[in-house]
């Protein structure tokens, strides 16, 4: 199994688990902008109530975009909400050894950018 499906497996198991606890800690004050210290626990919150919602693609469809555009090994997927825009950065370590991150619209599949860097 190569690297980058094993954490896209591990992602989507995490997201799977977590769901239940996501929908239960609504009304606890975590709401978009309130600056958290968690960021990795906010943007799984963020995704998966986005996603329920049907505001943004599955991750899956998003990763087969990022990898269709750049392949190699996804090392980091982050989800954010900026501006009234949310995105995902997806690290990808490219065969050239090369570190591209992509700044996807998770509503879209648009690619805004692709910068490179070792």
């Amino acid at each position: 199994m190569t690297l980058h499906r094993r954490k896209f497996l591990t992602a989507f198991a995490s997201v799977a688990l977590l769901a239940p606890l996501a929908a239960a800690d609504k009304g606890r004050g975590r709401g978009r902008g309130r600056g958290r210290d968690d960021d990795d626990d906010y943007d799984r919150d963020e995704a998966y109530s986005d996603y329920a919602r049907g505001r943004i693609l599955p991750l899956s469809d998003v990763l087969k975009i990022a990898l269709a555009a750049q392949p190699g090994d996804i090392l980091d997927v982050d989800y954010d909400y900026d501006d009234g825009l949310c995105l995902y950065e997806i690290e990808i370590l490219a065969r050239t050894g090369w570190v591209h991150e992509l700044y996807i619209d998770a509503r879209t599949g648009v690619i805004l950018k692709n910068e490179a860097g070792r």
